[in-house]
């Protein structure tokens, strides 16, 4: 799974979200941008900016390397290909798409640097 970074990482941790329905993460790639006739959305990136939380990144896969457009598929091309993912580059979203359309619950927790080898 890949990792969040920072510049200084002074806190690490994990994050999770519960989204209004279960097909939620397509309509939110779609809303910034995605084609989802060649891209499959897996997951994406957030990042704090100038006071709000934003989409940095939708992280998908080639839907052309799959045999068929289902979680499934995408299950089995990624325990294959553990980097068979490829992510969307900068989003440059207007300060008025609303992650809360999309989001019904975000929860981060986030350790001190050093404490993650041992929690």
């Amino acid at each position: 799974m890949k990792r969040a970074h920072e510049q200084y990482n002074d806190a690490v941790g994990t994050v999770a979200i519960d989204w209004h329905d279960g097909g939620q993460l397509h309509r939110l790639a779609e809303a910034v941008g995605i084609d989802l006739k060649r891209h499959f959305p897996i997951g994406m990136s957030l990042n704090h900016v100038d006071g709000a939380l934003k989409i940095s990144q939708i992280y998908y896969v080639d839907a052309s390397l799959l045999p068929e457009y289902s979680f499934e598929a995408v299950k089995a091309h990624l325990l294959h290909n553990p980097d068979g993912y490829l992510e969307s580059g900068p989003l440059d979203l207007t300060d008025d798409f609303q992650l809360r359309h999309h989001v019904k619950r975000l929860s981060i927790e986030a350790f001190a640097k050093g404490f993650e080898e041992v929690l």
